[in-house]
């Protein structure tokens, strides 16, 4: 099967982009043909990952039973084309993906975020007659058809969809907006890649990825250089977090309490893999040397997501500690990342109320629980215990991967997207 998808994919750093990625090289692996239409290489500093020429080479994958993965990338204009001037995403993956799905006879255009994508992948599927599938993100839902300039284009291309996978708790929101409920698909199981994510994956090199990082022009290490330490000590104990800068990922309390257990003398020091808007790394770093602990805390840009496990297994444990964030449903896949690479994970009391975390996940048992990240004493308090007993923070990672393995089944995963996409064309 020849399918085109237009959505985000690395460069682009985020949970799309990742699972996109994931998604092409689970079909491509069954032996299904993709091809990849984005404007990744377009994305800003604040929103793009640091890739290696081997990174990029990640980016088209062949197997050995004709499975492929090909990337096209849209370009930037090198100067305003019109005024006012707005960069013509639409109207390029359009063009693009509609070259490509002629080129190739694709049978299927799947789109993931209806912002450009779905509107760009229905212009497609109009021009070329090939059946169009739109997926979306929360923060469609949340945030773009909230807007009443924006709704009723996304409602008209939702409308005219093949299929719209989704939720099945957003079924009537869809209804409600014309769609017919037979063209709602719900998909069924999910997984993480575990042959990537898992325990035995390398540790990063971390004064490697540093010393790349330093060299680099981005904002984030130009706020930093200064008072960035010269070599990261591996045998110390290490604590790990990443993610966009933003107070509702818990990174500031993550260094408020940080400070506290550097004031206690305890032997600990911290990776965080980050990136934002230039007022946002600078805010980071200033509150980084207002807590005294820009000796022990070393900032690395967004990876890909295939490093991820890299930089998990180089911790002793990784926090995620969101909290407050502006979309309910927002369920973040950082969680399962940990547990796959049997780490320790730090987890947020609004995370672990989740669907899906709250029925596995035991304070103490297979993760350690921290219901307020914003009670910087007690944050202290769980990061202290794991910089005092590593030991002990490794048990917990044990016994979270066992939960991991009752979750994760990527082979499953590979048939049903399999099985998905050929029902979608034969329907």
């Amino acid at each position: 099967m020849k399918i085109c998808i237009i959505s985000k994919f690395p460069p682009i750093q985020g949970g799309v982009s990742t699972r996109t990625y994931w998604m092409a090289y689970a079909l491509a692996k069954r032996g299904d043909q993709v091809w990849v239409v984005t404007n990744a290489d377009e994305a800003e500093a604040d929103c793009r990952m640091v890739m290696t020429p081997s990174d990029r080479r990640r980016l088209h994958v062949r197997f050995a039973n004709g499975g492929s993965v090909r990337c096209v990338s849209s370009e930037r204009p090198a100067y305003d084309l019109y005024v006012p001037w707005a960069n013509p995403y639409v109207t390029k993956l359009a063009s693009m993906a509609t070259d490509t799905v002629r080129e190739h006879s694709c049978d299927l255009i799947y789109a993931y975020y209806l912002e450009p994508y779905g509107m760009a992948a229905s212009l497609a599927a109009q021009w070329t007659g090939v059946p169009c599938v739109l997926a979306h993100a929360g923060s469609d839902i949340s945030v773009l058809m909230t807007r009443p300039w924006l709704r009723t284009s996304y409602a008209e291309i939702l409308k005219r969809a093949h299929r719209v996978v989704t939720a099945k708790h957003f079924d009537d929101l869809f209804v409600g907006l014309g769609v017919k409920k037979r063209r709602l698909y719900h998909l069924g199981s999910d997984s993480l890649p575990t042959h990537c994510f898992r325990p035995g994956a390398p540790r990063l090199d971390v004064n490697e990825r540093l010393a790349q990082a330093l060299a680099s022009d981005d904002w984030l290490h130009a706020c930093f250089r200064e008072s960035a330490p010269k070599t990261f000590d591996p045998r110390v104990p290490t604590l790990g977090m990443y993610g966009k800068i933003d107070h509702a990922k818990g990174m500031f309390d993550f260094i408020r309490a940080l400070g506290i257990v550097k004031r206690r003398r305890v032997d600990v020091q911290a990776i965080m893999m980050c990136g934002g808007a230039e007022s946002s790394c600078r805010e980071l770093a200033a509150f980084i040397r207002e807590n005294r602990v820009e000796e022990n805390v070393w900032l690395l840009p967004f990876m890909p997501n295939w490093v991820i496990p890299s930089f998990i297994n180089a911790t002793t444990a990784t926090c995620f500690l969101e909290r407050d964030f502006f979309i309910d449903y927002h369920t973040p896949g950082v969680p399962r990342e940990v547990l796959a690479c049997g780490n320790c994970l730090i987890l947020s009391g609004d995370i672990h109320k989740k669907r899906g975390y709250k029925e596995g996940l035991v304070d103490e048992e297979n993760c350690l629980l921290v219901p307020d990240p914003r009670d910087h004493e007690a944050l202290a308090s769980k990061l202290e215990w794991v910089a005092q007993n590593p030991g002990e923070a490794e048990k917990l990672g044990r016994r979270g991967l066992l939960l991991s393995r009752m979750w994760e089944d990527f082979d499953e995963y590979i048939e049903d997207l399999h099985t998905m996409f050929h029902g979608f064309v034969s329907a």
